[in-house]
């Protein structure tokens, strides 16, 4: 298995430096945007390692009715997407601010101050289904392989191939850590943007959720100011095309009969968590 592993990194880099001499550097970030290097396992395994960092850090919700609710909308919604044979985890997290995201492998992280923020279950619905369609186009993982093609990334395959092998060093579980705070994972392109916009609706509409909860609170979002708003758009990046595009999109769904637009349980939880 080691060789096995140690082989496939070999060839990975000897491709890459076949590119190089091939052709220039806009050509690469051209040819390997949708480029995967890694297998449906390795990044179960990478998304697994990086959340128990992430759970060391945050202050996780562990209340099982709020934890609950947002795993039923969460599993919901990946019922109906292109991944959902992956095993998606729904956390919250205790922060004010207006956030989530997600982790290769299906690991979704939702702030209670997002769902304070919410005004209806459609609103919160969009953003679970927006982090969710990041898993879907795996596009943490694309962007992981494009940062190794293009930089070489040697110490970064060094890493992810200790981490495969099954090596568990503390410098290691520091390196796979460092990999998520540096953005490389969460850090998404206007592309990635447009395409879990894309997903993220077609997902509510299959679901039977009404996909305007992603016009209203984005609208709502962009309207308000202060650092508790300010963290959503700072990971996902607000464009004129994006609303554009999520109003034609909407536009153009066949009519059918969804959800309400809130329901007792979304009033109930925002009821508990406003109390905590």
């Amino acid at each position: 298995m080691k060789n096995e592993v140690l082989n496939k990194f070999a060839f990975i880099v000897f491709a890459i430096l076949l590119i190089l001499f091939q052709t220039n550097c806009s050509q690469i970030n051209q040819n390997i945007s949708s480029f995967n290097l890694y297998s449906v396992e390795e990044e179960m395994q990478l998304g697994y390692k990086i959340s128990k960092q992430y759970d060391q850090q945050l202050n996780l919700n562990t209340n099982p009715e709020i934890v609950d609710y947002i795993n039923d909308i969460g599993q919901r919604l990946v019922k109906v997407s292109k991944r959902n044979t992956i095993p998606f985890v729904f956390k919250v997290v205790n922060d004010p601010t207006v956030n989530a995201f997600a982790l290769p492998g299906g690991y979704c992280y939702i702030n209670t101050g997002l769902i304070l923020f919410a005004e209806s279950e459609a609103e919160l619905a969009s953003v679970i289904g927006h982090e969710i369609a990041h898993v879907v186009g795996e596009h943490s993982m694309k962007r992981l392989s494009k940062t190794r093609a293009i930089n070489g990334a040697l110490q970064i395959g060094s890493i992810l191939g200790s981490v495969f092998i099954g090596q568990r060093t503390t410098e290691n579980a520091l390196m796979i850590a460092d990999l998520a705070s540096t953005g490389v994972l969460l850090n998404y392109s206007r592309g990635d943007e447009l395409e879990a916009d894309r997903l993220g609706i077609q997902q509510m509409h299959d679901a039977g959720l009404n996909p305007i909860g992603s016009q209203t609170f984005f609208q709502k979002l962009s309207k308000k100011d202060g650092a508790k708003t300010s963290g959503f758009f700072s990971t996902h990046p607000a464009t004129e095309d994006r609303f554009k595009q999520s109003k034609r999109l909407i536009g153009k769904l066949p009519n059918k009969n969804y959800d309400p637009l809130t329901n007792q349980r979304f009033e109930k939880i925002k009821n508990k968590l406003s109390k905590e």
